[in-house]
């Protein structure tokens, strides 16, 4: 190890330990650690990079503090080069180095991921991603010709020297494990991950296929999953005399020798040998703060080709083992049969991979006997294994597991135990989360993600009770994250997929078989390779059980078509439909127009919306909660006094019809912004409430495109949302998915036909419910794919339905929130001045009273406090956009205020039943109080 003198840069953990002076603490003393937590996971979020917000979610390590026990204990992770080091030759030109096109540098540089970190040079591929996109035009063009000329020039060995070491070089990080030691991350310059990545990816699969079947740990799809069946099967097999070692290696990928990897590289993958020689036939530096820690042995961690050659060098050495089950996921082997030729393998096995640079790490090996072994031959089996592996440790039924999953049902009650503490673990970090944000990383990361592999891995269908248990901690999660009742129907519906009406939340009792049933179809072909001739009739046996028990719980139903057989899907799909059939059967008019309508594939597009601020997707805590019941027909509120004077619902239904619905203008004007910035996405200009184009009664559509859009035509639209559970719907609805969003689209049709000569008409009609037309359905895909076409972006499409979407939800959840602002401000009022006002406020909607009402009393007496709501005083007012900022809200409050006041004076000559003088001036008196408030105009909560 040598240190250079490189400039200390502070690190954020040091920033956060800087007292007050004065004091003697922090500046900042908000910054506590779960208000560090929830920036720190917001910030990933907003960059995409959900995997990353997981990994500060799950994780417990934590940043090891530079020191030099650190900075030792990382050298010792790298160790020296061995003295008899033999490298191969280097390259000459009978080995044809790989070369890549511009198509294969783009689509690698796409399939980076969003979070992935800089190098030494401090560039990221994201950098790389915003540089290349279709917008960045020629230019982007030209550095893509360069990348790739840069990439061949890496993949023929062609580094400068001088420039070998911070190419080939990396920036290190150490982090402290919660049970002691360090764990260092290196992360490589982006331009030499971006070369191996594309020299990878034409002959992943050819290496799978030779490396299959011992070592299923790179370039075999499941193999992870079919290591885990095949050892099972095996387990259940074993008999006497036999025995199942599981291998691990100390510190396998920093140690394996290079000589060694680098003669297999040559001789099988000849077209990687030009990149990996320059990369490793000589020591690398690896950069700690001021630290410099040299490689020399060992592939380099965060190198792509890492798993490909490692799986590769140890192959001929794991290929020894003669011992009848022999499967290895990278470093992680697994050896079984009759304990003398376990033994055999193992004298050969441990001085094979000694002479690669490879020990066995003794105390992490396993050892696992058949059930019921007598006890002294199960002791006499250990002892001849512990002669060759001392210290290994022998596993109890309840310990038996493989790469993570249980292989008995002993096991799963020990694996599904851990389980539940890490789920409840990161569900009690989700609570310093935004609602919105802990929703997402629920559905999306923390729930199936994290225990698909199990449920697929293993049989935990068969163990219900321990599903259960799990599914109750996230039934809990999910009530205390939406703050939604969910009971009796609304729970089954929230637990079904979106594209059944749900939100995707599926129960693992419902979804471990089709998991595991799939699983084995998909991997039986590696099982079959991996086991013994004997034992394949067991993995067939094993198989049909499972469908068999598939069978039974749907109902008898035929199986899917082969071709569907390995994916899981296919198997769900018959048992989630089986479930919204049972739930709608059962459900009343309202309840069937909400399930069939929220089956609608665009009513849940909103669920899968990553919640970024930045971005407008980002849902406050109450609309998100409203959004849920609503989908779901759980209680919104309790009924209440509307300002309209009706009683508004518990499920909300009220608020979506109701003239006062403060939501209707706001979600509009939301619809028709959203359309007329995807046209601009789009390339095509367009204009929101134009002149010149009415019908001819100053009714005009809400927007047109300036360019012709379709057949030599411009776009004109025209959008509306109707209420799904309006009673002239209801019943529609109750039949089929869009009706009212249908006729919805016939009348604007209707209403525009006269424009039709001149534009391209497009209705645009959604439902509360989030249902669309046909015609609406058809215009945003198409509109989709042309941005899609503009930005080469295939995700266009499915952001710009989650848009759409968002606005629907934002403008229901405004128009049941504001339905209790009238009956709450009239409680306040009355609190305030001491008496009960109900009858005099009734009689002054009646005109029985005349005298004038005060500004604190206007809540009670009038219906809004907006004058443009009040039909009365509409017809005297201008129309006017509604002001989206503090700043127009003042300006737009002053100007009715003077236009009002202007009034007041002609109004004792208009007709009867015109407002009167007293109650403009009250608007008046009241518009001043809201310029002093600047609350005018709607604003969601929190917003």
């Amino acid at each position: 190890m040598t240190s250079t003198p490189l400039i200390h840069v502070q690190s954020s953990v040091e920033t956060n330990r800087v007292k007050n002076p004065v004091h003697g603490k922090r500046q900042r003393p908000e910054h506590n650690e779960d208000g560090r937590l929830q920036r720190s996971v917001a910030a990933k979020i907003e960059d995409g990079d959900v995997r990353g917000a997981i990994r500060l979610l799950a994780s417990k390590d934590q940043l090891a503090q530079s020191s030099q026990e650190i900075i030792d204990s990382l050298q010792l992770k790298h160790p020296p080069s061995p003295d008899d080091l033999a490298l191969p030759a280097a390259p000459d030109e009978s080995i044809q180095p790989c070369q890549v096109t511009e198509p294969e540098v783009a689509a690698s540089i796409a399939s980076f991921d969003t979070g992935s970190s800089a190098g030494l040079d401090g560039l990221r591929p994201a950098h790389l991603k915003d540089l290349t996109t279709r917008s960045t035009g020629e230019a982007g063009v030209r550095l893509i010709s360069a990348l790739t000329a840069l990439v061949n020039l890496v993949l023929s060995g062609d580094v400068p020297a001088s420039a070998r070491d911070a190419f080939f070089g990396g920036a290190l990080t150490a982090l402290r494990k919660p049970g002691g030691g360090v764990r260092p991350i290196a992360v490589g310059n982006t331009y030499r991950r971006l070369a191996t990545k594309v020299a990878l990816k034409p002959i992943s699969a050819e290496l799978g296929d030779l490396l299959r079947p011992v070592q299923l740990g790179y370039g075999t799809t499941g193999g992870c999953e079919a290591a885990a069946h095949a050892t099972r099967r095996f387990n259940d097999e074993l008999g006497e005399g036999s025995a199942i070692i599981k291998i691990d290696m100390r510190n396998a990928f920093n140690s394996i020798r290079r000589d060694h990897f680098l003669h297999q590289v040559r001789e099988r993958v000849p077209s990687l040998f030009h990149l990996l020689w320059q990369a490793y036939s000589a020591p690398t530096p690896l950069f700690y703060e001021t630290a410099t820690i040299t490689s020399a042995t060992g592939l380099q961690q965060g190198d792509p080709c890492g798993p490909a050659v490692f799986a590769l060098a140890i192959d001929q050495v794991a290929r020894g083992v003669t011992a009848p089950f022999n499967c290895w996921y990278l470093d992680d082997g697994t050896i079984g049969g009759q304990v003398s030729t376990i033994c055999l393998d193992l004298q050969k096995l441990i001085p094979a991979m000694a002479s690669i640079g490879l020990s066995i790490n003794a105390r992490k090996c396993e050892i696992i006997l058949p059930d019921g072994s007598a006890d002294e031959e199960a002791m006499q089996a250990v002892r001849r294994i512990h002669e060759l592996i001392p210290g290994a440790a022998v596993l109890s039924a309840s310990e038996q597991t493989i790469l993570g999953a249980p292989i008995t049902e002993a096991a799963a009650d020990t694996v599904m135990e851990e389980k539940q503490g890490e789920l409840k673990h990161m569900v009690e970090r989700l609570h310093h989360l935004d609602a919105h944000t802990a929703l997402f990383l629920l559905r999306n990361c923390i729930w199936l993600p994290k225990l698909q592999y199990l449920l697929r891995a293993s049989p935990l269908y068969r163990q219900a009770s321990l599903l259960s248990q799990l599914d109750a901690v996230m039934q809990s999660a999910l009530t205390s994250i939406s703050n939604v009742k969910l009971t009796g129907a609304s729970w089954e519906q929230a637990v079904l997929p979106t594209r059944y009406g749900g939100l995707g939340l599926r129960l693992l009792v419902d979804v471990a078989l089709p998991s595991y049933v799939s699983s084995l179809h998909a991997c039986h072909g590696i099982i079959y390779s991996c086991l013994p001739d004997s034992m394949t009739a067991c993995v067939t046996e094993e198989r049909e059980k499972a469908v068999n028990d598939w069978q039974e719980a749907a109902g008898g139903e035929n199986v899917p078509e082969r071709d569907e057989q390995l994916k899981q899907k296919a198997w769900d799909a018959v048992l989630a439909k089986q479930q919204q059939e049972k739930l709608l059967s059962e459900a009343n008019q309202y309840d069937r127009a909400r399930l069939l309508s929220t089956a609608a594939p665009e009513s849940g597009a909103w669920l899968h919306a990553a919640p970024s601020a930045n971005l407008g997707t980002l849902l406050h805590r109450e609309t998100l909660r409203v959004a849920i019941a609503l989908r779901l027909g759980a209680d919104v509120c309790r009924p209440h006094r509307c300002r309209c004077g009706s009683i508004a619902d518990s499920k909300g239904y009220h608020a979506l019809t109701c003239k006062f619905s403060a939501g209707r203008h706001p979600r509009h004007t939301a619809l028709n912004d959203i359309v007329r910035r995807a046209l601009q996405s789009a390339r095509i200009p367009s204009l929101l409430e134009p002149t010149g184009v009415d019908r001819g009664d100053g009714k005009r559509p809400d927007g047109i495109s300036i360019f012709p859009f379709q057949n030599g035509m411009c776009l004109a639209w025209d959008a509306t949302c109707v209420n799904t559970y309006a009673d002239s719907h209801v019943l529609a609805a109750a039949t089929s998915a869009g009706t009212a969003a249908r006729e919805a689209e016939v009348k604007k049709r209707k209403k525009y036909d006269d424009l039709t000569q001149r534009f391209h008409f497009e209705p645009l009609a959604f439902e509360t419910s989030g249902a669309c037309g046909p015609s609406t359905k058809v215009f945003v895909q198409e509109l989709g794919a042309r941005i899609a076409s503009v930005t080469e972006n295939r995700r266009e499409t499915a952001w710009l339905w989650q848009r759409l979407a968002l606005a629907v939800v934002r403008g229901n959840a405004a128009s049941i929130l504001q339905t209790a602002e009238h009956e709450v401000q009239q409680k306040r009022r009355e609190q305030e001045t001491g008496t009960w006002r109900g009858r005099t406020v009734q009689n002054r909607r009646n005109g029985l009273r005349e005298e004038p009402l005060g500004v604190g009393e206007l809540h009670c007496a009038l219906p809004s406090r907006n004058p443009l709501d009040d039909p009365e005083l509409a017809q005297y007012l201008k129309p006017r956009a509604a002001p989206r900022s503090v700043d127009e809200r003042v300006a737009t409050t002053q100007e009715l205020t003077d236009q009002l006041l202007s009034i007041a004076p002609s109004c004792s000559e208009v007709s009867p039943g015109s407002p009167r003088p007293n109650r403009l001036a009250t608007y008046a008196s009241l518009l001043a109080e809201m310029k002093r408030d600047a609350v005018s105009g709607y604003v969601e909560p929190g917003g």
